[in-house]
């Protein structure tokens, strides 16, 4: 590390509610060798604000995947199969926390996917999707309904959500390809970790 990146360095440490003049995506990018997905001009009180972090300790933290706590208030839409619909109540009382809002879209009433009744079941998880900053894909044992799945995956992308996976200690299906392929973080069926992986996609966006 240069000489003048440790000076700066206290400086980007310090408590987020003081202004940090000049300081872009960029810069931290390059200090902290994170890649943020972000304009690299961007200021970096915008982009803490965006993201939803307080500082740079949390968004730090949150990208490394070793978050202990909840930056601030996030919606988070679950993306399920619905042979596994209690595994969402399930993931409820797990994760309950004054800073997590599940919603989730009632599986039993989805029609098959390519299906004329597809159409406003679509409108309708989009409008969902558009409302929450993270996109939960629980993996379970189903399998009936992985076009649904896949499609809400896709949509919480294209709508720049953050996106991550929680296996079910018993689950023996598939983590769909489109979260491997962008190395979505994934937990066990553990609070601690599922929390960690939202605040992790939250800095992945």
């Amino acid at each position: 590390m240069s000489t003048k990146i440790r000076k700066f360095c206290p400086r980007v440490r310090a408590a987020f509610g003081r202004a940090l003049p000049g300081v872009c995506v960029a810069d931290i990018e390059a200090w902290y060798g994170l890649r943020l997905n972000a304009p690299p001009d961007m200021r970096i009180a915008a982009f803490l604000a965006a993201r939803g972090f307080r500082s740079l300790r949390q968004l730090r933290r949150a990208f490394h995947g070793e978050a202990r706590e909840v930056a601030q208030s996030r919606r988070v839409f679950v993306s399920v199969h619905a042979e596994d619909h209690a595994k969402v109540l399930d993931l409820h009382k797990l994760t309950r926390h004054p800073k997590i809002a599940l919603d989730f879209y009632e599986c039993s009433l989805r029609a098959p996917f390519q299906s004329p009744a597809a159409v406003l079941a679509q409108e309708i998880i989009q409008e969902k999707i558009a409302r929450a900053a993270i996109v939960v894909c629980v993996v379970g044992s189903g399998s009936r309904w992985q076009d649904w799945v896949d499609w809400e995956l896709r949509t919480g992308l294209e709508l720049r959500k953050g996106v991550c996976v929680v296996r079910h200690p018993r689950a023996r299906g598939r983590t769909p390809e489109i979260l491997h392929a962008i190395g979505a973080p994934v937990a066990t069926w553990d609070r601690m970790e599922i929390l960690a992986a939202i605040e992790c996609a939250a800095a992945l966006i």
